[in-house]
Formats: structure tokens, sequence, C-alpha cells
């Protein structure tokens, strides 16, 4: 079973793909700084890091991330614009064979 953790750089995404790991599951963990990440958590052979920002990924880019992938977990974060509002993510969904992208 491979696992998709968005947002794996961050206090709980560490800890998410911590225990995916020490559970046997592959995880491909994606983040913005991969070598932090790297550093924080370590090299491991059941983990492969996607250097992204889900923000700035194309619907097409994030549907191949996610069909090699049993499972999807999203421990993304909110960021706040200059205005003060909260930027729209991306949501991703896998189902059996389909992938799907939306918008919030």
């Amino acid at each position: 079973m491979t696992v998709l953790v968005l947002g794996a750089s961050g206090a709980t995404g560490r800890r998410v793909v911590e225990q995916l790991l020490g559970r046997g599951l592959s995880v491909r963990a994606m983040v913005r700084s991969p070598e932090l990440f790297l550093n924080s958590i370590g090299e491991h052979e059941r983990l492969s890091v996607i250097h992204a920002s889900i923000l700035e990924l194309s619907d097409e880019a994030l549907v191949q991330h996610l069909c090699s992938c049993t499972a999807v977990i999203s421990c993304l974060g909110h960021t706040l614009s200059f205005k003060g509002g909260i930027w729209t993510t991306q949501v991703a969904c896998y189902r059996g064979d389909e992938a799907c992208v939306r918008f919030d």
C-alpha cells in the first residue's frame, strides 16, 4: 500500500509520515522544501519525496501523483493572503481507478 501525504513537512504531516512508515507502509510525501523535510524525518527506503507546492500543481500533475497511490492523506494548512482571506486550496480525492481534482 502506498499513501500520498499532502503537506507532509508540517507538524501534523511529519507525524503522519512517521506513523505510516512505522506501520510498514510506503509513503510519497509532497513538500515544498525536501531538504528541510528530509533533515527532520531522515531517509527511509519506503519514503519518496515529491518536491512540489499543491497550489502550483496542474490538475494533470496532481492526478499523476494520485494514480500510483492507494490512499491520500491531506495535512494541508491554511494560507492567509495579503488581504487577510484564506486562499483556495486544491482538494484531491482518489476512488478506485478514478482520480479527480476539484477546487473549493
